[in-house]
């Protein structure tokens, strides 16, 4: 993102689906060159906008957003930060909502957004066409690497016992086995995806995680582009891991243009971004 928008004295973030706000903050001190960041000029504005799909997002994402303005205010950064209700109808959100402005650069981050709505295509292709109506500098796409869509119940159970598996095998090596923390990860977390994977079906079944090579030909219908993933974001990536004590079981390595993320020999995310082209093929 950082190197989409050197150079820009106003940029505004939008996230599909703010979680605890951990890449914002990763954002902020990349701007402010308390990372590896080399920017020069300090920015005038960072604006962050969040989109929520019901009332109890809406009001988690606020909270994230008081405490992002909190740390924002400790590095004397400017900054504002607004949420967004992106309506569960098809229509979605609209583009004026976002209330863009022409002298700040967009970028889009989408951590775990748009997997949750592949059984919902209609609000899907809405998400989309709101993305492209913004065209942002870059957009980041982050999306868990695994076929927990298939048809039959066969395929998903082999999926999702290697993808499941990863975490299980990463979670017993990294915590001890009576952490509360990985106890709540087990039991809470991968419980209910294994259960909503295997068991639930039609729209109770809102778990239907795609690998890329999928996402790749969704995005191209929009005028997508795919661009490397490398520089400070892959320098960053590579300190991380080498800094741990488990590096040697990280599995991270480019497919194509994105980064795949796993465990051991498991690929469990991958991290991409795109670009709109100027115009739509045909």
């Amino acid at each position: 993102m950082v190197e989409n928008v050197a150079g820009e004295k106003r940029i505004h973030l939008i996230e599909l689906r703010m979680g605890s706000g951990l890449p914002a903050i990763a954002l902020m001190q990349a701007l402010s060159g308390r990372a590896l960041s080399v920017r020069p000029d300090p920015i005038e504005l960072l604006r962050i906008t969040a989109l929520a799909h019901d009332a109890a997002e809406e009001q988690f994402m606020e909270g994230s957003g008081r405490r992002l303005a909190d740390f924002a205010r400790g590095m004397g950064m400017p900054f504002s930060f607004n949420v967004v209700r992106f309506c569960t109808f098809p229509s979605g959100a609209h583009k004026d909502q976002l209330d863009l402005e022409p002298n700040e650069a967009a970028v889009v981050l989408s951590e775990f957004a748009l997997g949750p709505m592949i059984g919902r295509p209609m609000l899907l292709e809405a998400m989309m066409k709101l993305i492209r109506a913004v065209r942002p500098r870059v957009m980041v796409v982050i999306e868990t690497e695994a076929n927990h869509n298939a048809p039959d119940f066969g395929h998903r159970f082999v999926e999702a016992l290697f993808t499941v598996g990863g975490y299980f095998d990463s979670l017993a090596t990294c915590m001890e086995g009576n952490e509360e923390a990985r106890a709540a990860v087990e039991s809470w977390y991968l419980n209910d995806r294994i259960r909503n994977v295997l068991v639930a079906e039609g729209e109770e079944r809102v778990i239907r995680d795609v690998k890329i090579r999928v996402w790749r030909k969704y995005f191209a219908r929009f005028g997508m582009l795919e661009i490397p993933v490398r520089g400070l974001a892959l320098q960053h990536a590579n300190l991380v891991i080498r800094r741990s004590p488990y590096a040697a079981s990280c599995l991270m390595a480019l497919d194509y243009k994105s980064l795949m993320i796993g465990w051991k020999d498991v690929p469990l995310l991958f991290v991409s971004a795109w670009k709109f082209m100027k115009a739509i093929p045909h």
